[in-house]
């Protein structure tokens, strides 16, 4: 009889177990590819809508400006985009299909990851920056109306 109980606590909480770990995957955002992990550099960008202060002009000076996007950091070059002038301390990234902002690379009919995923950069656990996964493991970003792309750039030894 004592056999049977333990048969079937074990049976039951094997059921649990398997219902549980079934449900939290269907729940658990997709990860981080390991690609987005480095260093990237603006290489294009595409006018795409209307603007309010970024002209042709700004937005070739853009151009070979760079992030760099690491494990336990995230940080980028002076004057890149909205971006700021300080570097994101106590960093986390996710990935998730909605753009916090404005702006696609599929709204504006330009080429897109199969996945439509972003990249959500959080500094001091606010999402401060969203970054959409492009086709070639490319990123993109968009900035008063213009879609900016980044490549990942080859870093160097020393």
């Amino acid at each position: 009889m004592k056999s049977l109980s333990v048969r079937a606590f074990t049976l039951t909480l094997v059921l649990v177990l398997q219902g549980n770990s079934g449900s939290s995957q269907k729940r658990r955002p997709p990860s981080v590819p390991s690609f987005v992990y480095g260093s990237w550099t603006i290489f294009k960008f595409v006018e795409v809508a209307g603007h309010t202060t970024e002209t042709k002009e700004r937005a070739q000076t853009q151009m070979g400006r760079s992030l760099k996007a690491g494990v336990r950091s995230f940080n980028h070059d002076s004057g890149l985009l909205w971006f700021g002038s300080d570097s994101c301390k106590n960093v986390s990234y996710r990935m998730t299909d909605k753009d916090g902002e404005e702006g696609s690379l599929s709204f504006y009919g330009l080429e897109q990851a199969e996945s439509g995923q972003f990249l959500v950069v959080s500094c001091e656990k606010r999402d401060s920056y969203f970054l959409e996964v492009a086709k070639n493991q490319q990123l993109a970003v968009y900035y008063d109306g213009w879609i900016f792309l980044l490549r990942k750039t080859l870093e160097m030894s020393n």
